[in-house]
């Protein structure tokens, strides 16, 4: 029975550790564990994973990391960049993405002081309603196959083969819908700590220097470019959305209030 213990670990800690069973963390030949960016660092043109290099000269040590493809002689660029450079620009990136996180979370105090209600929230929810709309292209576009069918535009089979895709796309769209939805009722329910541990997000702004549990906690995935551009993919970009969402709703209704007097 789902639910019906209580949980040893929480749904974001499963969750991480699902991801990370689907990427390689083993140690390279030579050292005794995986570095912090195993798994998690990938070239942002190729999505090839990138290749930790160690160079020694005149008794130091520099690591760089280059992208794989072109290491194994393909065809993408070198997308080089140093470990130092990384690091940088990797702690910089959480720390700044944390801190707005941290900052937009506060509208949930808001949220709860307000009589607002999941329905109207979710009507209000851009995403969803692209969403929504989506969905009504594809029943219309399944309506006239039917007519179609009739004036001899199209054959049995295409008409089978084409209804099957656009109710295909409708349920993936539906699946979407909910999964939004879901993370919405979520924040109704139990605020931020219904995604994501709030002191941890607390810490994060406190250190000056990565760690592996730190990294694999906030970032799903690190891409990188050329130039040194690095791009920092969070495990809860969704929640984030959400929390700009609802933003937007509280200051939209606020000012309806206003003009109301």
């Amino acid at each position: 029975m789902p639910k019906a213990h209580e949980a040893i670990i929480s749904n974001e800690d499963f969750e991480i550790v699902q991801d990370l069973l689907k990427v390689d963390t083993r140690a390279v030949s030579g050292e005794k564990k995986a570095h912090i960016y195993a798994g998690l660092l990938l070239c942002g043109d190729c999505m090839e994973p990138m290749t930790r290099r160690i160079n020694r000269y005149k008794g130091r040590e520099t690591v760089a990391f280059i992208c794989s493809t072109q290491n194994n002689g393909g065809s993408c660029s070198r997308h080089a960049i140093s470990e130092e450079d990384l690091n940088f620009l990797v702690l910089t990136g959480l720390r700044q993405q944390v801190a707005l996180f941290l900052d937009k979370s506060r509208v949930l105090e808001k949220i709860e002081q307000m009589e607002i209600h999941f329905e109207e929230v979710a009507a209000f929810d851009k995403e969803i309603q692209k969403l929504h709309g989506e969905q009504d292209k594809y029943l219309n576009l399944r309506a006239a196959l039917y007519e179609d069918l009739k004036k001899g535009i199209i054959t049995e089979e295409d008409f089978k083969n084409f209804r099957e895709i656009y109710e295909k796309r409708y349920r993936e769209l539906q699946k979407s819908i909910s999964s939004q939805e879901e993370t919405i009722k979520k924040l109704f329910q139990s605020g931020i700590t219904a995604g994501i541990n709030l002191e941890r997000m607390k810490n994060v702004m406190q250190i000056t220097a990565l760690d592996r549990t730190t990294l694999i906690s906030f970032v799903k995935r690190i891409l990188v470019y050329e130039d040194k551009r690095v791009y920092l993919e969070l495990r809860y970009k969704e929640l984030f959305s959400k929390m700009l969402m609802l933003e937007d709703y509280v200051l939209t209704e606020q000012q309806k209030e206003k003009e109301a007097v």
